[in-house]
């Protein structure tokens, strides 16, 4: 499997560049004992320097911008400084983490490095150069059929029927993604076969699909529901879809709450199969853009990942994509709870 080294090679790279850098060390997370995406060690002439890694391949703005800089006050009592490794750092971004004392390098080029009191280097304000030939790769059926090979275990060794029939990804399709995954190496071949390079980079990866080409593309509409408070809209959609035969399930927070009793949020998100107008009636949904209930397109076994208190739940890779579509940062702290219990680069 592709390395953790190896996978963070271009940051490291950028931080060899410095002429105050005489070595840089990436040492992965031990499992179930870091909350971060392991730890970089530096050393200059004055000796060396730990910085714990967070590891972001989404872009920094907004509510995640929020997050990053409000996380590290909570962990007061943490030894080591943050150092932040993602894809592009817009300027209003970069100039608000430094404002914040928060390292980061992006793959723009883009860099902030504050070491003790003796070296300190920032570059800021480089545009990212998109890949467009990559970029054209990414397509909703390409990030549906990712959603599966992560989610399932040995699926990498299916054939391209059974790939079809647990992603709902056309066969014809399957096998054109998977060889386009083999020749950008995101699945290789081992002594035991095809094997996919996973962890969190891949679960970035998922994430960042998932908003800008998969969810725009599943969305079935937004409803208002009559029921007091979404638990009994819940509880009388067991009644009602288990009567007619639809297959459902949640994803995002009141899915992420029965794994962790954390956090539910004011929204309940759905996957379903086969509903139809009539199954909306008996719900007693109505259409409406600010209604608390969405209702998505199911993307195959990922979204029935196992029952909990009588209700399918959906993958945690959907949960996790699912939270981070979210404004409320609890949301987001949700989302890195998963990741810390669910992924690990090491």
């Amino acid at each position: 499997m592709t390395s953790a080294r190896q996978n963070n090679g271009l940051f490291l790279d950028s931080i060899l560049k410095l002429h105050f850098i005489k070595a840089a060390r990436y040492m992965a997370p031990k499992a179930g004992g870091s909350s971060t995406d392991g730890q970089l060690r530096l050393a200059t002439a004055s000796g060396v320097f730990v910085y714990r890694i967070q590891r972001r391949m989404s872009y920094i703005g907004g509510t995640l911008l929020h997050t990053l800089i409000t996380r590290p006050m909570s962990q007061s009592g943490a030894l080591h400084p943050i150092i932040l490794f993602t894809r592009y750092v817009p300027l209003p971004s970069a100039e608000k983490l430094i404002a914040a004392g928060i390292n980061f390098v992006d793959q723009a080029g883009n860099i902030h490095l504050s070491i003790g009191d003796e070296h300190s280097w920032t570059v800021i304000g480089k545009r990212e150069v998109r890949n467009a030939a990559r970029s054209a790769f990414v397509t909703p059926a390409k990030i549906q059929l990712l959603f599966s090979l992560a989610s399932l275990p040995n699926l990498e060794q299916a054939t391209v029927r059974q790939l079809a029939e647990v992603s709902k990804v056309a066969k014809s399709n399957v096998a054109y993604i998977r060889k386009q995954l083999i020749d950008e190496g995101t699945l290789f071949r081992s002594g035991k076969g095809l094997q996919l390079v996973g962890g969190a980079q891949l679960l970035e990866r998922l994430a960042q699909g998932y908003q800008n080409v998969l969810k725009p593309r599943l969305i079935i509409n937004r409803f208002r529901a009559p029921d007091a408070s979404l638990e009994l809209f819940l509880k009388r959609s067991r009644q009602v879809l288990g009567q007619v035969g639809v297959q459902w399930s949640i994803t995002g927070g009141w899915a992420a709450y029965r794994l962790q009793k954390f956090y539910k949020g004011q929204e309940l998100t759905m996957f379903t199969e086969n509903l139809g107008a009539a199954h909306l009636r008996q719900l007693r949904l109505l259409p409406d853009a600010k209604g608390q209930v969405l209702i998505l397109r199911s993307i195959g076994a990922p979204c029935f990942w196992k029952k909990i208190d009588d209700v399918f739940i959906a993958h945690p890779t959907l949960l996790y994509a699912e939270l981070l579509q979210s404004l409320d940062p609890r949301a987001h702290e949700a989302a890195e709870s998963l990741k810390e219990e669910y992924w690990s680069d090491g």
